[in-house]
């Protein structure tokens, strides 16, 4: 059974890493959060990364980081599990 960490949008546009109910810290950029969390990630295998942005979810399930565009999901693979997307870290 696969760890779930995600990267959070804030209301003023900053991003938070998480895991479960347990905050990291804040980012300023989604491209931040997303190395961080992977970083953390890696050392839970396995594990996914979700991604929620306000008013949408995206990610894929592949082995690679959701996309750095907010908005905009990856192709590679590319699946929505219910929840929001993901991305496996193997």
């Amino acid at each position: 059974m696969p760890w779930y960490f995600r990267v959070v949008q804030t209301d003023d546009g900053r991003w938070i890493c998480q895991h479960g109910k347990d905050r990291y810290d804040t980012h300023a950029t989604y491209e931040g959060a997303v190395d961080h969390i992977t970083a953390i990630a890696s050392q839970q295998r396995p594990a996914d990364i979700l991604a929620h942005h306000l008013g949408q979810d995206h990610g894929a399930s592949h082995n690679s980081k959701p996309s750095p565009t907010p908005g905009k999901r990856p192709t590679e693979g590319a699946s929505s599990p219910p929840g929001g997307g993901g991305v496996g870290v193997s």
